[in-house]
């Protein structure tokens, strides 16, 4: 189990950075992930974005259903579904990551995105990834632009 911040390193120059999430917690079947909520995170009405809890959710469910002692595994983004619950203005918010259930080749998760201090609900997700063997080199149906 993991009780400090984990540092992605595999994360430098992609979307992911952007971000700039915290891993918080994670172990085999779960996650907790911070968001310190930055200006560009939000809409025109000072909203947190869709985008950006759409975003946290879809990496919650991977990381929360992919542990391992050397780091997250590789997997693909085969379903998700989200439910906007709340909007919010604050500045903090965290994703908890579930895994509900694996198969072979399949790996399903839960996510809640909530306000830190006040617990309140903003979004919900039920993930679906197809996991891949750890040799593989590209993402399978995602074609590459040069």
């Amino acid at each position: 189990m993991l009780n400090s911040i984990y540092k992605r390193e595999d994360i430098r120059g992609t979307f992911h950075e952007v971000l700039d999430y915290k891993v918080v917690e994670w172990r085999d079947g779960h996650v907790l992930m911070e968001l310190e909520v930055k200006p560009e995170h939000r809409d025109q009405e000072n909203f947190i974005h869709d985008g950006i809890l759409s975003s946290l959710i879809d990496i919650a469910g991977f990381l929360g259903g992919d542990w391992s002692p050397d780091g997250p595994g590789r997997s693909v983004t085969v379903n998700l579904n989200i439910s906007f619950i709340n909007d919010s203005k604050v500045e903090t918010i965290i994703a908890i990551g579930k895994r509900t259930q694996n198969t072979e080749k399949l790996q399903f998760t839960k996510v809640d995105v909530l306000e830190k201090e006040t617990k309140k609900l903003l979004a919900t997700g039920q993930c679906t990834y197809k996991i891949l063997s750890p040799d593989t080199k590209d993402s399978p149906g995602v074609s590459r632009r040069y």
